[in-house]
Order: C-alpha cells, then structure tokens, then sequence
C-alpha cells in the first residue's frame, strides 16, 4: 500500500505529541490510534478514486534535453537561404506552435490599403518622397508596433500581419534615407534593426527568414514582400488580408511567374528571377522548381527544360 509522505510525516507528529506529552501512555497504546490515522488518509475520495504509483508516474511530464543552439547567419537577400541554418524561435508570443485556439486577430489593415491606393500605381512603383510625408503612414507604423502578433492569431492572420508588416517598413526603411538609388546603397538595410513590433526590436531578415518562412513555411510569401527593387515581384496596391489570402498570394505568384520583365518562360527553357535561385528550397519541398511553376505558369514547361537565372535589377522601384 503505498502511503503518500505527507500522511507520514503527520502520523510521527502525532507520535512524538502523544509519547511525549502524556508519560502515563505508552507508544503501544498510541499505536492503534496512529494506524487509524493512516488507513484514513489513504482511503480513496468518493470523488476522485485512488491513485496509483504508476498512474503517477505517467503523469509526469519528461523534460527533453536542451541541445547546443544552431548559429544564425545573418543573410542577405541576394545570398541562398536554406531554412535548416535558421535558428528556432523560442516559444513565446510570436511562436506559432504554441497551443492557443487560432482566433482572429482585430488588426485592421484598411488603413495599409489606403495608403497603398494613394501612393502605388498599377505597376508596383512607389512615390517614397509622397507617402513619407502622409501622417496615416506613420498612423500605421505605430499600429503595426502596438501590434502583439501570437499563436492566437490564425495562420493567415499571422501571415497577412507579416507580408504587411515587412512591405510597410522596407518602405519606411527608403524613406528615411532619401537619395538611395538602391536599398543596396543602404548600410545593412536587412540586418538592421530600425523599427520594433510587439515591443521587440526587428530588422527585415527576421520578418522574412523567422517569421514568414521559418515559422509559416509558404513560398508564396516571395510573391508578396517585396524589397524596394525593380527586380522584385510588383509592390501589389492593395493590402493582404486573412480573408482573401490564398487567392491573394495565387495571384501574386501568377503575376511574378509570367511577368516577361521578371521572368522569361518557354516550354524548353526558362531564364527565371534569383529569387528561385535564392529560395529554391522553399519551392522545391517535395517537388522539382518545374512542378512548381507549371502551377502558376500561363504556358506548360517541361519537366526537362533547361533552367538559367536571371541578373537581379536593384534599382528602385520608385514612381
């Protein structure tokens, strides 16, 4: 019978009282009255029912081992990304594993919409020196810093929040620092960290290699962000939303994957953006980069068609 330690602990007190404080009675004579003690302690609640050594045993949770952290590199666009050299993200309010029911978030990015209607034309080119200016542009980075982004949020939500979140402070990122040609003539520009979100500190890497692709893992995100260059899929002029975002992001990847100033596809042979060059992991998870293609491509490709990749054009994509 296995008798938990705090009833016996109890029952030595109990002994020491009654030995101690009354010379006249014998432990022996004590000793009836210690048992009845104990049977009743261990007797099972009518509520709960007994509980064995093994059913405690099993509801003990095993602790993993903590192993050695993975380095992160920091990396520029320009350079290939593979996934597996991204460090985790420790579980917290932006950790997407963490158990939370997925609920809406209540970010509203009408205002993003409106800022992008105003200041983007149809080709995805940007008046910087205009929306810098606009006090709704910085009505929205202070929207987008209050923010508290978390694994409450839906999966689309998250990844709506971040497409926004990394396409509004590239532009931010130019505007503040007028004359660059080329986000390239920006020291740093995706290493920095010049805005905060949630009251964490960021630079564009981490939305893009932690927050999109590490943790949402969909390599349609790269039709979505854009970083300021014409080479880069159109800025879209309107916002990303929860509710249209797979329809949104399948648009944009037909956009970007036939677009001939940014692409050049025939059935035997395809000059393709870096960005599949970069990133091919992220298309070719269980697939060949062909398969991927002919998903969006206006024209079959062929499975064996020769692939070449494009030079990247990093000049502004300024109105």
């Amino acid at each position: 019978m296995w008798i938990p330690k705090r009833t016996w602990t109890r029952s030595i007190e109990l002994l020491e009282m009654e030995a101690y404080t009354d010379n006249k009675r014998s432990i022996m004579t004590t000793l009836p009255f210690i048992l009845s003690v104990l049977f009743s302690a261990c007797a099972p609640s009518p509520d709960h029912g007994s509980t064995s050594v093994g059913d405690q045993a099993d509801s003990i949770a095993t602790v993993p081992k903590v192993g050695e952290k993975e380095d992160l590199h920091s990396t520029a666009p320009e350079e290939s990304v593979a996934l597996n050299a991204i460090e985790p993200v420790p579980a917290g309010p932006s950790d997407p594993t963490a158990e939370a029911p997925e609920a809406p978030s209540g970010f509203d990015h009408a205002p993003w919409e409106k800022l992008l209607q105003k200041h983007v034309d149809a080709a995805g080119m940007v008046n910087y020196a205009a929306i810098g200016k606009d006090p709704a542009f910085a009505a929205y980075l202070k929207q987008l810093a209050a923010a508290q982004p978390s694994g409450s949020w839906s999966t689309n939500e998250r990844k709506a929040f971040w497409i926004n979140a990394y396409n509004a402070c590239t532009i931010k990122l130019i505007v503040d620092h007028p004359g660059a040609m080329s986000i390239k003539d920006i020291d740093s520009p995706w290493k920095t960290k010049f805005f905060s979100i949630g009251g964490v500190q960021m630079d564009l890497d981490h939305i893009e290699h932690i927050e999109l692709r590490k943790n949402l893992k969909d390599p349609r995100i790269h039709f979505g962000i854009v970083c300021a260059s014409f080479s880069c899929p159109q800025l879209w002029n309107h916002a990303y939303t929860a509710a249209a975002l797979d329809k949104q992001l399948d648009d944009a990847a037909r956009r970007f994957i036939n677009d001939p100033l940014r692409n050049k596809i025939t059935a035997g042979n395809v000059e393709l953006s870096r960005i599949f060059d970069w990133f091919k992991g992220d298309f070719t998870d269980g697939q060949s980069l062909i398969a991927f293609l002919n998903r969006y491509a206006g024209k079959p490709i062929a499975l064996d068609a020769e692939v070449d990749f494009l030079d990247y054009d990093w000049r502004l994509n300024a109105q």
